[in-house]
């Protein structure tokens, strides 16, 4: 282009000499790469607040853990719903590993890792206090708590994640005054508790944006961990 571009002005008369005349052209065939990116977690909560009426097009792969071929070949027949919940079914042709695989939706999830209300709070004073004490070693930072904000998140027809978000002040943190915190039964066989803290740090701006986030942070965790 450079040169293409200098001996034009040469042609008119602009300059006397094209210092790439003699540069030859690199031959760029067969080595030209697209660099792939995920969607960050931030980035898929933006998309979600701008999708309007396609948000269905945009959050179904993105909670699915779908490849463009994946969804681009979907078919109602591959939603399989029942009692226990629904189910994707991909088939061989377009699965990586060329393998039929189905994998559980919405409804699992939700009664699973990601629903706060299977917490069996016994005291909720002391219950404020262990996870006031996680959000400050976990952000190195003061915290106090300031109020609790019920969240409902609904996605195609189904509960992805309903519960109680706390919701904290911080003092001492360099890039945010807020934090909301939660915690949920973790473990095989529900035998433990996980505490989950997200900053309000843009685009988090409330419990339900924070909620987003920890939804689409877990998805991907979970289908890292299947794929391995």
């Amino acid at each position: 282009m450079l040169s293409t571009f200098w001996t034009w002005l040469r042609k008119q008369s602009h300059v006397s000499v094209n210092p790439f005349e003699l540069v030859e052209r690199a031959d760029t065939r067969g080595k030209h790469r697209i660099q792939r990116r995920a969607l960050s977690d931030a980035k898929s909560v933006r998309l979600r607040a701008v999708a309007g009426k396609n948000q269905l097009a945009y959050m179904l792969p993105l909670y699915a853990g779908l490849r463009r071929n994946e969804f681009q070949t979907l078919r109602w027949s591959d939603l399989v719903l029942g009692e226990s919940g629904g189910l994707l079914r991909l088939h061989a042709a377009v699965n990586k590993n060329r393998k039929e695989q189905r994998r559980p939706q919405a409804s699992k999830a939700a009664r699973g890792r990601l629903k706060n209300s299977l917490n069996i709070v016994v005291n909720n004073q002391d219950y404020l206090d262990r996870l006031q004490v996680a959000v400050s070693q976990l952000h190195n930072c003061g915290a106090t708590w300031r109020e609790t904000v019920p969240v409902h998140e609904v996605f195609c027809g189904q509960t992805v994640w309903q519960g109680e978000v706390e919701v904290f002040d911080l003092t001492g943190h360099p890039k945010t005054k807020r934090c909301y915190g939660w915690s949920h039964r973790d473990g095989k066989n529900d035998e433990t508790e996980r505490f989950v803290t997200v900053l309000e740090i843009p685009p988090v701006e409330s419990a339900l944006t924070a909620v987003r986030v920890s939804i689409v942070a877990d998805g991907k965790k979970r289908r890292n961990q299947e794929r391995k």
